[in-house]
């Protein structure tokens, strides 16, 4: 089947994916896009050796627990607007 040929429509419709690929590509790859590009530098910065080591517990209590605190204040904040909004 061609790219954007929707074969569950009724009328078998062909979107334009293809066009807008071959587009997306062309914007990507021209030619000033490739020189600027290819000529950017990186400055990687590293992180404080001593400073990882002092706060490395912290980080992943928080990373460990902070989602999951998350999950349950949004849960509760729903059961009780849902009670509130139910009674």
């Amino acid at each position: 089947m061609p790219l954007g040929f929707d074969r569950f429509s009724p009328d078998r419709h062909i979107y334009a994916n293809k066009d807008f690929i071959l587009n997306a590509v062309d914007y990507l790859l021209d030619d000033n896009g490739v020189i600027t590009a290819r000529t950017k530098e990186f400055k990687l910065r590293p992180l404080d050796k001593v400073e990882i080591e002092e706060n490395k517990m912290v980080w992943q209590v928080l990373n460990l627990l902070g989602p999951l605190v998350f999950i349950v204040l949004l849960g509760g904040g729903w059961y009780f607007w849902r009670q509130k909004q139910f009674s």
